[in-house]
């Protein structure tokens, strides 16, 4: 599927404009020039799920509660239940997601700063959110 970026927004700006269902971004800790380490907590309800996104700087998420998946580019699809960590290496396009029937907390921190920034692209269509879920959860 070939991804076209549409633009680039700030962390709260894309959660609010590029996402399917509802979802909750809680700043944790902001960004500073000494640590270089924002930390959010994303809280999906069941079936949300963000629109294709790219962190040129890469991801690191944590989940802590519930279940979903995160897809990256190349078919690379991860289930997410309590404690999985994934990485996601800079400049790859993701997307994650809760499962259809349980919300998804995650913790998810920016990394390779002051240079990392999120580029949002195509909705995630339900046929490719529902072959994910069916593949990883």
């Amino acid at each position: 599927m070939p991804i076209v970026a549409r633009q680039i927004l700030t962390p709260e700006e894309g959660l609010r404009l590029s996402l399917t269902g509802k979802a909750e971004l809680t700043v944790l800790s902001a960004n500073d020039p000494v640590f270089n380490a924002p930390l959010c907590q994303l809280s999906f309800s069941a079936g949300a799920r963000t629109f294709w996104q790219c962190a040129s700087g890469g991801r690191i998420f944590l989940t802590l509660e519930g279940r979903g998946v995160i897809e990256q580019s190349g078919g690379i699809i991860t289930a997410l239940t309590p404690k999985t960590v994934v990485r996601v290496h800079p400049g790859r396009w993701h997307w994650i997601g809760a499962a259809e029937d349980t919300p998804l907390t995650v913790l998810s921190m920016l990394t390779n700063l002051p240079n990392n920034l999120l580029v949002y692209g195509e909705e995630v269509t339900e046929e490719a959110y529902l072959m994910a879920l069916r593949r990883e959860v």
